[in-house]
């Protein structure tokens, strides 16, 4: 058999392919399709190893062998299967697998192409009704419209402010754009399901709210997993469960306060009251006011190579302890020592000083909370 590549018919599977999904086909129709044209089976395949769409049903896959696939390997003949990414974005969402025969890879990179022309378009309905969440759920927790309007529009995204929920807050170390490009759920996509669980992008990270139960933690690692994909560091806040909607302004403090804990799941355990208001809505004014007590700091660090802003924040999070700050940064103490001299002597401020301290404080919380561009 010869390839499509040169052959005159190509153009008219192409074009089929195409209006399979314009007729509303969808991936299932470009599946049946392919599997027609290269005498084989095919499937979809998500990162996570579940199958999204197949053709014929209830094919066996080597779903552990087949995500062995790596960005760069390219789709060599992997044991007998073909494996083809599929990418939005510049991300590769899913694999495109057949145990077809060789020849006919030109055609599955076209019908790769195709599945993330489908996938992305269905991206961008989903993300519409998110952006509509994350407007509703800034507005709730600024407390911009009354309670009594709020809890009538989360009603009709399904949430129950009556009885308990719980937030759920995630942050990964990469740009916010990533994290509105990149789908969350490839299922919800194909099905053109609703969310199950309000969900958005607010900031820097992810919001959930979920309904306070036993499905909690199954969403937390849900979230962590999906941000893992994205960057390092992914993190986790999960807030205790509270009713109304007050209580939804409670649970946005308390998971944002649990993401200090660092990478992984992290659930509420009692709040600090000064990162709860770090957490709350900071204007620019305060970010440069953040930004003009620590400039001697900055500019000391960025000309000598030096780590003076983190050297005071270790400091402050040891509880102003030169030993545990010491060990933590892996110096001598009387390297820290040295260290905090230089840093009164830049400031004229005085780190025995309660009040000082708590300027430090408030002025290290604000600087790391700074969004790009601030």
């Amino acid at each position: 058999m010869t390839t499509d590549e040169g052959n005159a018919d190509v153009p008219p599977f192409s074009e089929q392919l195409l209006a399979s999904i314009t007729s509303g086909s969808g991936i299932d129709g470009v599946l049946a399709m392919l599997r027609h044209r290269v005498q084989a089976p095919v499937a979809v395949i998500d990162m996570r190893g579940s199958i999204l769409s197949q053709a014929p049903n209830r094919t066996v896959w080597p779903v552990e062998l087949l995500l062995r696939w790596r960005p760069g390997s390219g789709p060599e003949d992997t044991d007998g299967y073909l494996v083809v990414p599929i990418q939005l974005d510049g991300d590769v969402i899913a694999l495109l697998c057949s145990p077809a025969a060789a020849e006919h890879l030109p055609v599955l990179r076209f019908g790769a192409n195709v599945a993330a022309l489908e996938l992305g378009r269905l991206h961008a309905m989903m993300a519409g009704r998110r952006e509509l969440v994350a407007q509703l759920l800034e507005d709730i927790r600024l407390g911009a419209i009354p309670d009594w309007d709020a809890a009538r529009r989360l009603a009709a995204f399904g949430v129950d402010v009556t009885r308990e929920n719980q937030v759920i807050l995630g942050q990964a170390d990469c740009l916010p754009q990533r994290l509105r490009s990149f789908p969350w759920n490839l299922h919800l996509l194909l099905t053109q399901r609703r969310d199950p669980y309000l969900r958005a992008t607010l900031d820097d990270g992810l919001a959930v709210v979920v309904p306070a139960g036993g499905e909690v933690d199954a969403v937390a690692r849900l979230a962590l997993s999906h941000l893992s994909q994205l960057g390092p560091r992914a993190r986790i806040g999960v807030s205790g469960p509270h009713e109304g909607v007050g209580g939804l302004r409670v649970g946005f403090i308390e998971a944002a306060d649990a993401l200090q804990g660092g990478p992984g799941i992290n659930h509420q355990t009692r709040v600090n009251l000064g990162n709860a208001l770090m957490s709350a809505h900071l204007d620019r004014s305060m970010y440069e006011l953040a930004a003009k007590a620590l400039r001697p700091l900055l500019d000391y660090d960025a000309e000598h190579g030096g780590q003076l802003v983190e050297t005071l924040d270790v400091f402050l999070r040891n509880d102003c302890a030169t030993g545990p700050a010491a060990e933590e940064m892996f110096v001598h103490r009387n390297t820290l020592r040295y260290r905090l001299t230089l840093i009164e002597k830049l400031t004229d401020r005085d780190l025995s000083s309660f009040t000082d301290r708590v300027h430090f404080w408030l002025a290290t919380i604000v600087h790391h909370k700074r969004p790009a561009g601030a």
